[in-house]
């Protein structure tokens, strides 16, 4: 479409216009092929792996926000406007909210830790130091619930847990 556009004589007035058009639309279009190419291959080789699903889709959108994020920048920068007090801005924006969410990040690490670490599994029984025992019955980002032989429910934040001497008498599981 470019092509033919610029072939025509009376566009010559609007060239400069197409131009900048042609090259946004590209800049567009490979941001979005590399963000899905990138999201399917990160897909498929943490599958490979036997990475968790909820961890998988977790890391493709962030690497999908990441790569559309600098494509924007790249456009941004490409149609001249300053990019660079966008980022300072965006950075200052980020630690405040990293400060404000410390609590929920510190459950959120600590949850990817007992999931890669494999520490404990669904159904295993488990002790902590404080007394608590009871069987997973969920490891989630911010939690893990633990069935006692009550048959109650206990929610334990992750950082707690992490943080706690767990007696696992189900495992050490050969895997």
């Amino acid at each position: 479409l470019f092509l033919v556009l610029n072939s025509l004589s009376y566009q010559v007035l609007w060239q400069p216009y197409l131009e900048k058009a042609a090259v946004a639309v590209t800049i567009i279009l490979v941001t979005y092929g590399l963000a899905r190419s990138g999201g399917l291959l990160l897909r498929f080789f943490l599958r490979r792996k036997k990475v968790r699903q909820s961890l998988v889709r977790l890391i493709r959108r962030i690497t999908i926000l990441i790569v559309s994020l600098v494509g924007l920048l790249m456009l941004l920068d490409y149609f001249g406007i300053s990019i660079t007090p966008l980022i300072a801005g965006l950075g200052i924006g980020g630690l405040a909210v990293a400060l404000a969410l410390q609590p929920t990040l510190s459950n959120f690490f600590a949850g990817a830790q007992l999931v890669l670490d494999k520490m404990i599994h669904i159904g295993d029984y488990i002790e902590l130091d404080s007394g608590e025992r009871g069987y997973i019955v969920e490891v989630g980002w911010r939690s893990t619930r633990v069935r006692t032989a009550f048959n109650n429910m206990m929610v334990i934040p992750n950082s707690r847990l992490i943080g706690s001497i767990i007696t696992n008498y189900y495992g050490p599981s050969m895997e």
